[in-house]
């Protein structure tokens, strides 16, 4: 078979052989050869075929399908759910440096699938990818510091890895570093400051962004008090059913805030927040002897 002369040719290529060898292994020919397969194998042999060549990354032409061979392992698709042998494919590839597979396998010490769960291992392996500049490994590893998992509680150092993702457009750590500026978690407290994180995450349509963008608004934290913008970035996180801005939208609606006042398009949105268990909205709904 084919996959079979390609392990015999891969018995040639060891680590520290000529690179001009290794360029002429032509990997993308052996992906055409089986990517119209459909039997249960593919996925695995497609990951193999990367794994036993040993080739540097710069020469690997199929790392996508490498990728994808491990999230169909992790997420069940296409394959029985598998996250042991996911976690298995995620280190091979981690281990030749690849970033997405540096984070994915320190996913997996975190949240313990396909390994015991070990915070100082995912910190371990956040860390490789996130000095890489991978975006969400800089994020998962600020988190950590954040809560003190793996390593020591440390808000500032914490604050450094979610500014570097934040300045790269991770809208997650846009909005987590305007928390940090908000209650001056690692940074000095600065309202300007967390307003404007925020209205970075928002714009991509973060809405926990932009709920807390509008509560600026609506306190004047940071910006000028306009009940009009707060109710607008209520009604974009609302609509993508975030609770809490579906309370703070009914609240607008029901006493006038930025909107003209109607009472039923109020209680629809505090139904709306009480059905996904916000606390104000139902407290608000018993007051008005409406039910959910």
């Amino acid at each position: 078979t084919l996959f079979s002369n390609m392990n015999a040719t891969s018995n040639m290529c060891n680590i520290g052989a000529d690179l001009e060898a290794f360029k002429r292994i032509n990997l993308e020919a052996t992906r055409k050869a089986y990517v119209k397969r459909i039997d249960k194998d593919f996925a695995e042999l497609q990951a193999e075929v990367l794994v036993k060549t040993h080739l540097p990354l710069k020469y690997i032409l199929n790392i996508n399908e490498f990728l994808t061979t491990n999230t169909s392992y992790y997420k069940g698709d296409g394959v029985l759910q598998d996250h042991t042998e996911s976690a298995k494919w995620y280190r091979k590839s981690a281990e030749q440096g690849n970033a997405e597979a540096q984070n994915s396998l320190g996913n997996c010490y975190y949240q313990g699938q396909g390994v015991p769960q070990n915070y100082a291992e995912a910190v371990k392996w956040y860390r490789k990818a996130a000095e890489q500049g991978f975006t969400d490994a800089q994020y998962n590893l600020g988190n950590r510091y954040y809560k003190g998992q793996g390593v020591s509680q440390n808000y500032t150092e914490a604050v450094k890895w979610f500014r570097k993702a934040a300045e790269q457009g991770h809208d997650d750590a846009q909005s987590t570093l305007g928390y940090c500026y908000l209650y001056g978690w690692g940074v000095p407290q600065s309202y300007a400051e967390a307003a404007k994180w925020y209205r970075k995450a928002a714009d991509q349509g973060h809405a926990d962004a932009q709920n807390n963008l509008g509560n600026r608004y609506a306190n004047g934290e940071g910006v000028s008090q306009d009940y009009a913008e707060a109710a607008k970035w209520f009604s974009k996180a609302a609509e993508q059913g975030n609770a809490e801005s579906q309370y703070n939208l009914g609240v607008c609606y029901y006493f006038g805030y930025g909107v003209t006042p109607n009472k039923a398009v109020g209680i629809k949105w505090f139904k709306k927040a009480a059905q996904q268990g916000n606390e104000y909205a139902k407290n608000a709904l018993k007051k008005l002897g409406e039910t959910w």
